[in-house]
């Protein structure tokens, strides 16, 4: 066969079209992405150049944990390391000629801030149902959050609870009469050094107090709910006044607080328009200590919801829940009859305390939400000493009488600067979800 009667490269490749596509879409792919690589270009340069401050280093104190890569920071770089610089040491580095230091940065990480509470609140009839004998029953709360990729189990734990209707009974007329003569054996620490004791004939208010019914139901009377609590047995017990005995659900999961410390002025400079949100930071005088006395002169200054919260802190200070005027009076003589005084003694304990001014995120926090399962596992007894012998299949696991479950939205306990705690209604119960 002749050459010449051999088609040319171009004719076979046109004989197939499934491949002339492929070359015309590689092609055209080639092109956009071309395209795309000089406009991103672009943009990146724009970019750098509106933001460009100059050239500088970051100064980074983690070397004792991430060694660089390359000559570069590893990620988390700042968060590494045991020990940060000291004031002293930047204080010598801001000393070095040509040397700038633009803003100084720190953290501090402050686990459990704040207690988080989320508390059940049982109905008394559920508790006083159980007035023949105790009931057993076995809780189990399960916190979960979700990151975006599903629903993550937090916690998850169970305890045996114990609704016990029968009650302790009320002191009799000779359980307060003898209170009452031993009340000058009960030292009152009015100080970290000095101790006396009540006279009965003088300090009868105070008597009252510990010998008349607050006295008596601190020591737990009446109807109950109790629990497991660091190897013995707690209890939360019912009062007049509420229609509900609210028991606090146990391994609330705590949140871990992150404190940004800056140096407001320089970092206002370096964020430029971006930073007139620490303006407020920047207006502190700091050439004298933030104590309670210059925050309370603010506050009153100031006024507004915050001064109205915190005269009133300082007020239950002086003045705590549940003291009478009467109460409040001998509490000022007994004071007075030791050479102390009642209002600048208790002052005294909260002064020197330092005061740091706080800008708080608006970021969201994290969801939580809570499950609490009951099961019913019937009559208990009392234990021969303290607490209650539940039956075994409480703590091994096997199925009771399911009673119910509450599902609600706790994510307000992770934040720190809230001093509400959630209270959850009884499963069964009409749903409702209100604060304590």
């Amino acid at each position: 066969m002749s050459r010449t009667r051999v088609p040319g490269a171009l004719r076979r490749l046109l004989r197939q079209p499934l491949r002339v596509t492929a070359v015309v879409l590689l092609a055209a792919t080639a092109l956009a992405a071309a395209g795309v690589h000089g406009s991103a270009a672009t943009m990146l340069a724009s970019t750098v150049d509106e933001n460009w401050r100059g050239d500088y280093d970051i100064l980074v104190t983690a070397t004792d944990q991430l060694a660089d890569v390359d000559g570069m920071l590893p990620p988390n770089a700042l968060a590494g390391g045991e020990k940060g610089m000291t004031l002293a040491q930047w204080q010598r580095v801001q000393g070095l000629d040509g040397v700038d230091v633009a803003a100084p940065i720190g953290e501090v990480l402050v686990p459990a801030l704040k207690r988080a509470d989320v508390w059940l609140a049982i109905p008394k009839e559920k508790v006083r149902a159980a007035a023949d004998q105790p009931e057993a029953f076995r809780l189990t709360t399960t916190y979960t959050t979700d990151d975006g990729l599903g629903e993550r189990i937090v916690d998850r734990r169970s305890i045996p609870l114990v609704l016990d209707g029968t009650g302790t009974p009320p002191p009799t007329a000779e359980d307060v009469e003898t209170c009452r003569a031993n009340a000058g054996t009960v030292a009152y620490g009015l100080t970290d050094t000095v101790e006396v004791y009540v006279d009965p004939a003088r300090y009868p208010a105070l008597v009252e107090r510990m010998c008349g019914g607050e006295g008596w139901r601190m020591f737990g009377t009446g109807p109950s709910v109790n629990f497991p609590s660091d190897d013995a047995w707690g209890a939360r017990f019912a009062t007049s006044g509420d229609d509900a005995i609210a028991f606090n659900l146990p391994a609330v999961p705590d949140s871990t607080t992150r404190i940004t410390l800056v140096d407001p002025e320089s970092e206002r400079r370096l964020l430029g328009d971006r930073g007139d949100f620490l303006d407020p930071l920047v207006a502190v005088d700091t050439t004298t200590p933030v104590d309670m006395a210059r925050v309370s002169a603010w506050a009153h200054r100031e006024g507004g919801a915050f001064a109205d919260r915190f005269d009133g802190m300082l007020r239950d200070m002086v003045h705590p829940e549940g003291t009478d005027e009467e109460m409040l009076r001998e509490w000022r003589q007994l004071y007075s009859e030791n050479a102390l005084d009642y209002d600048a003694t208790i002052r005294q304990s909260f002064e020197g305390e330092g005061i740091t001014p706080l800008i708080i995120s608006e970021a969201q926090i994290a969801q939580l939400t809570v499950r609490i399962d009951l099961e019913a596992f019937g009559p208990t007894e009392r234990a021969a000493t303290v607490g209650y012998v539940v039956p075994d299949s409480v703590s091994s696991g096997a199925p009771g009488e399911e009673i119910g479950s509450t599902v609600a939205d706790v994510s307000s306990i992770l934040n720190p600067f809230s001093s509400a705690a959630d209270v959850l209604t009884w499963p069964g119960r009409t749903p409702q979800r209100t604060r304590r």
